[in-house]
């Protein structure tokens, strides 16, 4: 299995391919990797449901040609349930925006990369241009 770091960077490696709509990747390589109760609270505060994030991500192929890159992979706690933070950078044209995210994962080898995400939660670095 692959490790904490790893899988967050597979992800990220799919959004960067599915948002510019670059090769053939297929979507069940995100919408597999969520579990059925995941949940996403953005930087703003607002709680989205696993459905609603799939649905939102889905729809958004080739709309988008930003770069985003994953650094600082942290594993806080290891066991059934994994937790982690990892610093995401979101380059689009002139502006770099940061956030720090907080990742909650359970090992699973019948998803895509070994894990499940369960929860993430984004929050603004300050410094960002956001």
């Amino acid at each position: 299995m692959t490790s904490f770091a790893d899988e967050v960077s597979r992800v990220h490696d799919f959004f960067n391919d599915w948002y510019a709509g670059r090769g053939e990747r297929s979507f069940s390589e995100f919408s597999h990797a969520m579990h059925p109760d995941f949940v996403l609270v953005t930087p703003s505060a607002d709680v989205i449901e696993r459905d609603d994030v799939v649905e939102m991500i889905r729809s958004d192929r080739g709309t988008d040609s930003a770069v985003v890159a994953t650094e600082h992979h942290v594993v806080h706690h290891s066991g059934d349930v994994t937790v982690g933070t990892y610093v995401e950078i979101t380059m689009r044209g002139d502006e770099t925006l940061h956030r720090v995210s907080t990742a909650v994962m359970q090992r699973d080898s019948s998803a895509p990369g070994g894990w499940l995400w369960l929860s993430v939660h984004e929050t603004w670095i300050e410094d960002s241009d956001r």
